[in-house]
């Protein structure tokens, strides 16, 4: 097994409130270009979808995932000793998602120890994501939630 030393938290920057799945974020990096970016593989090791389902997207060390064991491609320069995981939408988010961040990370912490937790924009200045500061939802997870929750889902059906 790789030794993980990080796990980095990211947003899709989708629309927030607006459904879309682990499946379409699979597409949307390993789809041929133009429609895609023609990765070998996912950004994220999990992607969390509105509802709260936590989906795996490469594989961390065991066949209970979509593919064997691979690095993500989540942030340049840190991919091969990270964890990714990415909460569909942008700086708004649903409280199925803020409990299964918290259930995610934590047993990530456990089956990781020593790793820490950052958000993607710690390693590029130029990026938002994940819409908040990973380090005060850190030290402050209901004030972070509370300020970015999402009011409603639009329901395309």
């Amino acid at each position: 097994m790789r030794e993980i030393n990080r796990i980095i938290v990211h947003c899709a920057a989708t629309p927030n409130g607006q459904v879309f799945t682990a499946e379409d974020v699979l597409h949307w990096h390993t789809d041929p270009k133009p429609r895609g970016r023609g990765w070998k593989h996912a950004g994220y090791h999990f992607v969390i979808e509105l509802d709260g389902k936590a989906s795996p997207l490469v594989a961390l060390d065991d066949d209970r995932f979509i593919e064997p064991w691979e690095i993500a491609n989540g942030a340049k320069g840190y991919n091969q000793d990270s964890v990714h995981v990415c909460l569909i939408g942008t700086d708004r988010f649903t409280e199925a998602q803020w409990d299964t961040l918290h259930r995610l990370v934590a047993d990530l912490g456990l089956r990781f120890p020593g790793a820490t937790v950052h958000g993607h924009r710690e390693f590029n200045p130029h990026k938002i994501c994940p819409g908040f500061d990973v380090s005060l939802w850190l030290t402050e997870p209901a004030r972070i939630e509370r300020e970015h929750l999402l009011d409603s889902v639009e329901d395309d059906g």
